[in-house]
């Protein structure tokens, strides 16, 4: 297949043209308190043309890839008729070509694992959650998404890569008398099954948390001082950064783009912020994108972040930078830049600080401030309940 479509896109008379093909499969298992709501494996295929010709672009998807010439052509056409309309042409970026295969081979792979063995574990965690003292109900979910990818383009890269992650996640929900707390748990995200298992400690933790949050004193909105890990300030950059800046956000909302201007400042001199899509076991790592694109660890500027340039909807479409990354959240669906695996850590300089703060800083993790909700939610979990990230 990868030949036929790189010879469709190499014949088109478009500045560029690119073809993605998928094939997915998703494995789903819901149980919400003692009943199993839902088992399902579902498989789809289908493919994404993006064309720019003239100045103008078009994109359109498919389900069948024998219907790939006549959808790439038909995209040409509309991009070359787009273009005739623009007072200001769209171009993309080149890029290096890639020819290679990206398999993922994991240690514990679960595509290999049977969905009986998958829907046992969802319901073992379930069971030591509903087993809790205080446990009111629970929501565990496995959740698995994997996808065998072809991209090619007309600059030359012919790329077959694997997406593929596996995780279980959910809510415990604890009540005493009027009071109810909630507080998530995530294992896995990543490639490898192996991270799923032999965590009933870790969800034990979770468990214990949340019966403590019942009887904690309600919070009071203000700034407090916190301790937080790179892993964990990656997320609160993520919030209020990363969301921000994805492509499909910016494209059609004013207020996003007022927001992140040039130069704005977002972080504290002592953050080195990255956004590195290497690390391994991540739901972000990747190698390529679904742009053809190797994925490159991206420093937001030493001492401060500040926003970079958002590139959905200039005229220089999305690889104007290439140390960002994209992806496509299915096959009918263009790709739109998104953050992979933010991270926060000391900065190498430290202006400002005392020398006991700066010891404190090398030895005890990234310490900083954080503005907590002003609804001052009781017991809220303000870190631990609220984790986006999966270990």
């Amino acid at each position: 297949m990868k030949d036929r479509l790189a010879a469709i896109v190499a014949e088109l008379p478009a500045d560029h043209a690119d073809i993605r093909f998928e094939e997915n499969r998703k494995v789903r298992i819901l149980y919400e308190g003692e009943k199993l709501r839902d088992v399902a494996s579902t498989t789809t295929a289908g493919g994404h043309a993006r064309v720019y010709a003239n100045g103008g672009k078009a994109v359109s998807s498919f389900s069948e890839s024998e219907k790939a010439a006549e959808i790439a052509t038909s995209a040409c056409a509309s991009a070359r008729r787009a273009g005739t309309h623009r007072e200001k042409g769209l171009r993309i970026a080149p890029a290096p070509p890639i020819t290679d295969a990206f398999p993922i081979r994991p240690p514990r792979d679960p595509r290999k694992i049977s969905l009986q063995e998958k829907l046992e574990l969802a319901a073992h965690y379930n069971a030591i959650i509903l087993a809790g003292a205080d446990v009111a109900t629970t929501q565990t979910l496995y959740d698995e998404f994997a996808s065998r990818r072809v991209f090619v383009d007309s600059e030359g890269s012919v790329i077959e890569y694997d997406v593929l992650t596996c995780g279980i996640a959910g809510t415990i929900v604890t009540k005493k008398g009027s009071v109810v707390q909630r507080v998530r748990f995530a294992f896995g995200g990543c490639e490898d099954y192996d991270r799923l298992l032999d965590r009933e400690e870790d969800l034990r933790k979770r468990i214990e948390k949340a019966g403590e949050l019942l009887d904690a004193e309600p919070v009071k909105a203000g700034i407090y001082p916190v301790v937080l890990d790179p892993s964990e300030a990656g997320v609160f950059v993520h919030e209020a950064f990363g969301h921000l800046s994805e492509g499909d956000g910016l494209q059609n909302n004013p207020a996003f783009r007022a927001r992140l201007q040039m130069g704005t400042k977002l972080g504290r001199e002592i953050l080195n912020v990255s956004d590195d899509p290497g690390l391994d076991h991540r739901p972000g790592s990747l190698v390529v994108d679904d742009e053809g694109v190797r994925a490159v660890k991206n420093r937001l500027t030493p001492l401060q972040f500040v926003a970079s340039e958002p590139k959905g909807y200039l005229p220089c479409q999305p690889r104007e930078r290439m140390e960002e990354h994209v992806r496509a959240s299915r096959h009918r669906a263009p790709p739109d830049p998104e953050q992979a695996d933010p991270n926060a850590r000391p900065a190498d300089r430290q202006r400002g600080l005392s020398p006991a703060a700066r010891r404190t800083h090398r030895t005890d993790g990234l310490r900083d401030h954080a503005q907590l909700p002003g609804s001052g939610a009781p017991g809220r979990d303000a870190v631990g309940a609220r984790r986006r990230t999966w270990p």
